[in-house]
């Protein structure tokens, strides 16, 4: 079922586990973990779901030093 906003793109059960995977992931969860909170089958069909944002990009720079 889908709820439509004006303006704005609906709301599904699709953008709900959207929203929960990439919470997951943005908090310390790992892709293995979040695949399996999901209940997905593949792990593959949990990446299609995590949304990268520019936010994400900075966060793995800060974390990598190459010495």
């Amino acid at each position: 079922m889908q709820v439509e906003r004006p303006g704005r793109r609906a709301i599904c059960s699709h953008s709900l586990r959207k929203t929960s995977i990439t919470s997951d992931l943005n908090n310390g969860a790992t892709m293995q973990q979040a695949k399996a909170l999901a209940g997905h089958a593949s792990i593959c069909t949990t990446e299609r779901y995590y949304e990268e944002n520019d936010h994400d990009a900075e966060e793995a720079a800060k974390r990598i030093q190459i010495r």
